[in-house]
């Protein structure tokens, strides 16, 4: 029976979950950027994804999927631009961002993440 290894659990979910070689991150938002914009969210966002597959033994090179539901089209742009400023471009993942009414009005955006666990050597 494969492990199934349950990471930074809080009282509803996990914010990972390693089954095999994979990693499933939770809906992430930022939480400490609510009131900042959406490059901003975007940031904390990514930063809570690089602390989170470092955790696992991974990171953003092994991201497989991503889902990304923004709230409001017109930071689209703005997202793109945060994302293309940490995304490893020679590493992408198969990607969809949609619109979307967030849990929380102050969310900007919320982003779902799927990777691998490193190679072990």
């Amino acid at each position: 029976e494969m492990q199934v290894e349950r990471i930074d659990v809080t009282n509803r979910y996990a914010n990972a979950v390693v089954s095999g070689d994979t990693i499933y991150l939770a809906g992430l938002t930022g939480d400490s950027t609510l009131e900042e914009g959406i490059v901003e969210q975007s940031r904390d966002i990514f930063a809570q994804i690089d602390s989170l597959l470092s955790n696992c033994g991974s990171d953003k090179t092994k991201l497989l999927s991503m889902t990304c539901w923004i709230a409001d089209l017109d930071d689209y742009d703005g997202f793109n631009q945060a994302y293309d400023d940490w995304i490893d471009p020679a590493h992408l993942p198969a990607r969809a961002t949609v619109r979307a009414d967030l849990v929380d009005p102050m969310f900007r955006i919320e982003i779902m993440a799927t990777a691998r666990r490193q190679a072990k050597p």
